[in-house]
């Protein structure tokens, strides 16, 4: 069996940068487990079925993309730190958007990437302590976002050609 048939997911390469104006910061001190969801908040596509025998078959589509993406981290993360200081300092401005930043969220072991130039945190997350290590879970609201889920691992010519017959590129590296 051929290495280039085995995927590779490198949590510790995950990237996510947050910027607006001289504040740029990469989390970091991501949670065990799960440390990101990422959740489309509206169907690119809704079915319609009409009553009765003869009934209608349609769809509405839809392009409005925003998204919630929960972020995980151990309370030890310094990001704690920097996303409060964004939350608030967006919460004390009242009557404008500055605070309103870009956010992009890469899988360099991957093909997925999402970005944004329109994301807010929505609140600070809820905060518990105990005798074991606690996690806090940001939500950031994305009112739009550009969104590519793919794979972690080389494409076959088949997958290839199917992917570039919807108008996409497939790089090089993710070739068989």
């Amino acid at each position: 069996m051929s290495n280039e048939r085995i995927g590779t997911f490198a949590p510790d390469e995950f990237t996510i940068i947050l910027s607006q104006g001289d504040y740029v910061h990469q989390v970091s001190g991501f949670a065990d487990g799960t440390f990101i969801n990422m959740e489309r908040l509206t169907p690119t596509s809704e079915p319609y079925i009409g009553a009765g025998k003869s009934g209608a078959f349609g769809r509405v589509k839809r392009s409005i993309t925003a998204m919630n993406v929960n972020i995980t981290l151990n309370m030890y993360s310094q990001s704690n730190t920097a996303l409060q200081a964004l939350q608030l300092a967006d919460a004390r401005d009242v009557i404008s958007n500055e605070w309103v930043f870009n956010c992009l969220i890469k899988d360099p072991s991957g093909q997925t990437v999402m970005s944004t130039s329109s994301a807010i945190i929505l609140a600070p997350p809820t905060v518990n302590f105990g005798t074991s290590t606690e996690t806090r879970d940001w939500t950031i609201y994305m009112f739009g976002s550009d969104l590519f889920i793919g794979g972690n691992m080389k494409m076959d010519p088949a997958t290839v050609t199917a992917v570039e017959a919807a108008g996409f590129t497939v790089e090089e590296r993710w070739r068989l």
